[in-house]
């Protein structure tokens, strides 16, 4: 697993926000959201270096391509449309949308001359977007920002973290408030972060990993979730320095209270919370080997190992059928641009290759059920 972390970062944007965001409880065979076809929705880099994004069925077949990309977009919850961010006629970052089928392409007009938006969320219901927000012409107005998802308006500005950046994670299912990280010295997306949660209408800022521990946004989402109910979450973090030290996956109560880690310390790097609420999907690496697929319990207890790299192929990025009975997965014999599609069952069985075109997928998610 050689991929420079930035093009990591981006691959799993959208499949690890969607299924943060899940709630259903049809079984994933039955899956249908409205305007997609297939079971799943995936973005793929082509031989060419072409960005294009893709269904299929989950029995591998009916795979079709949506539309080519620009940059990596997310699925909403309703499985209806899909958001970015590009470059606006104006040279500014702005949010794009287009419906399921790839029609309908805008991108959204912020009333606001100088003020960008970027790194963009759903929120759990698409009502609003969630972004990252600067303003190159005036650098205390950077932080987090939320708009309505139709047409880019009502402007709420959610955080003001002065000299360092804050980056989103996601909403809480109960869209009360917003779980991002907070950067520190030397301000680098990639290096060690406070993990924060505030308000949908910039009140209430906790911190949630423990004093000693840092997070980070490894992977982007895939390295903290709520709880369906939002009274927690899960997080990995490092007892050290984010990502250099041992990192565990901590469940911790949404005030910020009540911390507790609940996997050994090892080579950790995402955290995603089932939709019903038992498990917890996390990846590890023993002994600096491949990564495997791992579940537990929120209470730290009946850790269960679900995939296995004796066949030299490493799992990573597991994200949650809507009725938690199943991972869809990345799998390799060693690099992310010779990768395939899998299935799993959550207690381990099944294992089933879906795709069978080896490259670097990302953006991968269950389509929502119809």
């Amino acid at each position: 697993m050689k991929r420079p972390m930035s093009i990591v970062v981006a691959l799993m944007v959208l499949g690890l926000a969607a299924c943060s965001e899940s709630n259903g409880t049809a079984n994933p065979s039955d899956a249908s959201g409205a305007g997609l076809p297939g079971d799943l929705v995936f973005n793929r880099f082509g031989p060419d270096g072409e960005l294009a994004l893709f269904t299929i069925d989950l029995d591998g077949s009916d795979e079709r391509q949506i539309r080519v990309l620009g940059d990596f977009v997310t699925l909403s919850p309703d499985g209806t449309r899909f958001i970015g961010a590009v470059p606006a006629p104006d040279g500014r970052i702005a949010p794009e949308t287009f419906d399921a089928d790839g029609s309908n392409y805008s991108v959204l007009s912020i009333d606001d001359p100088t003020l960008q938006l970027g790194d963009v969320r759903w929120s759990p219901d698409g009502a609003r977007i969630l972004a990252q927000g600067w303003d190159d012409t005036d650098r205390s107005r950077k932080g987090l920002y939320s708009v309505r998802s139709t047409d880019g308006q009502d402007l709420v500005r959610l955080t003001d973290p002065g000299r360092p950046d804050d980056y989103p994670i996601t909403y809480s299912p109960d869209r009360t408030k917003v779980l991002f990280g907070r950067t520190h010295p030397p301000y680098d997306h990639h290096g060690p972060m406070t993990l924060m949660a505030v308000g949908a209408d910039g009140s209430g800022l906790v911190r949630l990993n423990p004093p000693g521990t840092t997070a980070g946004l490894t992977f982007s989402t895939g390295s903290a979730s709520w709880s369906p109910d939002s009274r927690q979450l899960a997080f990995v973090a490092s007892k050290g320095s984010f990502p250099d030290d041992p990192r565990a996956v901590f469940v911790v109560d949404a005030d910020g209270n009540n911390a507790r880690r609940i996997t050994p310390w090892n080579v950790t790097l995402i955290a995603q919370w089932s939709p019903d609420g038992t498990w917890i999907a996390f990846d590890m690496s023993r002994d600096s080997g491949p990564h495997d697929l791992f579940v537990v319990h929120p209470d730290g207890t009946e850790r269960t190992q679900i995939t296995t790299s004796e066949d030299g192929r490493f799992s990573f990025g597991p994200a949650w059928s809507p009725d938690s009975t199943h991972l869809l997965l990345v799998r390799g014999p060693g690099e992310f641009n010779d990768t395939d599609l899998w299935t799993v069952n959550v207690d381990g069985t099944g294992l089933v290759q879906v795709t069978h075109q080896p490259g670097e997928y990302g953006g991968y998610a269950w389509v929502p059920p119809g």
